[in-house]
């Protein structure tokens, strides 16, 4: 889990997410990492525990989690400050 957070932390600040309102796809955050095929095992767990830590970063309030749909894109922001979730 630690790895996950650490990873998942890189990459909000690569992309300057952590300075930003924006919404960025769980699956966005991954289509940049090389060698990731999210239709493979391997991917399928990549992806599952970088959601695990985007699960723990929104519970520590420093991040937003949102899915406008059942079985739709799960989208994250950095928690903006002064702005309820």
């Amino acid at each position: 889990m630690d790895e996950a957070l650490e990873r998942i932390g890189a990459m909000f600040g690569v992309k300057g997410l952590w300075r930003s309102k924006a919404w960025v796809s769980l699956q966005e955050l991954i289509a940049d990492e090389q060698g990731i095929d999210p239709d493979t095992i391997t991917g399928k767990s990549y992806l599952t525990s970088l959601f695990s830590a985007s699960l723990e970063l929104a519970k520590a309030g420093q991040i937003d989690i949102q899915q406008q749909q059942n079985f739709g894109p799960i989208y994250l922001r950095a928690q903006v400050e002064g702005e309820a979730s």
